[in-house]
């Protein structure tokens, strides 16, 4: 069974063609390294918690637009630049990207990423009060790092074929 916590910290979840927002995480994300996995459980509840003003998306909106991006996951091949040592990768679908940079919305320590979704699974139960979806990202750079999606396929995208 999920525990479900009181969200401390929304999450922004950003996609090349639009962003969502979770109230929070089921567990944390802990400390990872670029080229490592990371498993990361968002909660949409039906309240904003704080958020002032409200957003005009529901909680279910929210969920739907992370749900949307996630058709294709793991469509992408990975490798290792030899010359550089960088992960770098291909996207093969003609969907959504699944390049995603998701952030903690506060000021707190636990960093944000870049990554690309390799799977996810729903574990809604009760949609008219709170969506969770589960994500894993292989990790790709600190989302510091760079400010946005071109930027990240700037230095990580395979060229040629």
């Amino acid at each position: 069974m999920t525990e479900h916590h009181k969200p401390e910290t929304a999450w922004n979840i950003e996609f090349d063609d639009e962003s969502t927002w979770a109230n929070g995480l089921v567990g944390s994300v802990g400390t990872h390294t670029v080229g490592e996995s990371v498993g990361l459980g968002f909660v949409f509840r039906s309240k904003d918690y704080g958020k002032d003003p409200p957003l005009p998306q529901d909680h279910q909106e929210r969920y739907q637009t992370l749900r949307d991006h996630t058709r294709y996951v793991g469509k992408y091949a990975i490798a290792e630049d030899p010359s550089s040592g960088n992960i770098l990768f291909r996207e093969q679908h003609s969907g959504p990207s699944l390049l995603v940079k998701v952030t903690p919305e506060s000021d707190v320590t636990t960093p944000g990423l870049w990554g690309l979704i390799s799977s996810y699974s729903d574990e809604t139960v009760l949609p008219d009060v709170v969506c969770e979806v589960s994500i894993d990202l292989d990790i790709l750079a600190p989302a510091d790092e760079y400010p946005s999606h071109d930027d990240v396929r700037s230095d990580f995208q395979m060229r040629g074929l």
